[in-house]
């Protein structure tokens, strides 16, 4: 399946961050940059690597001096003509505008393939066609946003959870947490959050539970505790006895 375009677009009137490069490095740095554009829409359509391996064959290629092509690219990333993030990150030179010129380009293709982790643009702004990467293989470009934005609810709910249980924790101790964790696991059969701050809260309104205070004595066990002579109790009972 082709990938890469057969031509693109190219303005007649460049925008000022082409018109500096240009000033900067004469008709010349132009060129480059349009070659720069011919290897990423011809090549994988919306980016293109390049490391110092390939800027070496580049500069080669097109019989001009490495160093030039090196610091021509670091002043295209730094005027914002490829993005700096993506670039440093995975040695790789896109933009915004070259994706979007890419898939206006791929139309009326039925299926169009982009890397998740080089995707710059939003949601709205993907055609149907497109498809993105995931870890099990390419998924429609609509569903990726909605499992993206799925992943971060989820995490969302996790870091709450967290934080309410340290709540719980700071606010009634540790062992008190575990011994309702362990209660509603044993109740409901899974762990529910909700569940274990209520479970609390009854229990600590009608001192049950773990807030259940010890029972008082009763009035046996109130009395003294003392220590008696058995052979001396026994004396008084028989001198008791035999003055009768």
């Amino acid at each position: 399946m082709k990938i890469g375009l057969e031509y693109f677009s190219l303005d007649c009137v460049m925008d000022d961050k082409i018109r500096l490069v240009e000033a900067k490095y004469g008709i010349k740095g132009f060129a480059l940059v349009v070659k720069l554009y011919q290897k990423i829409y011809g090549g994988c359509g919306y980016y293109c690597e390049f490391n110092d391996d390939i800027i070496l064959l580049f500069a080669s290629d097109n019989r001009v001096n490495r160093n030039l092509v090196s610091d021509l690219t670091k002043e295209c990333i730094s005027r914002g003509i490829f993005d700096s993030e993506l670039y440093s990150k995975y040695r790789i030179l896109t933009s915004k505008g070259i994706q979007k010129r890419y898939l206006r380009g791929c139309e009326r293709r039925k299926k169009v393939k982009m890397e998740n982790a080089y995707l710059l643009l939003s949601e709205p702004e993907l055609p149907d066609n497109v498809y993105i990467s995931d870890k099990n293989g390419y998924i429609n470009g609509k569903n990726a946003y909605i499992s993206k934005q799925s992943k971060v609810e989820e995490s969302r709910v996790k870091e709450s959870k967290v934080v309410e249980e340290d709540k719980l924790t700071a606010e009634y101790g540790k062992e008190c947490v575990e011994y309702y964790k362990a209660r509603v696991t044993d109740y409901y059969g899974y762990l529910n959050q909700s569940k274990i701050i209520q479970f609390i809260t009854q229990d600590k309104k009608n001192q049950k539970g773990f807030f259940e205070k010890p029972r008082g004595k009763n009035k046996f066990h109130n009395f003294d505790q003392r220590d008696y002579d058995f052979d001396d109790i026994e004396r008084i009972c028989v001198n008791n006895m035999n003055r009768r």
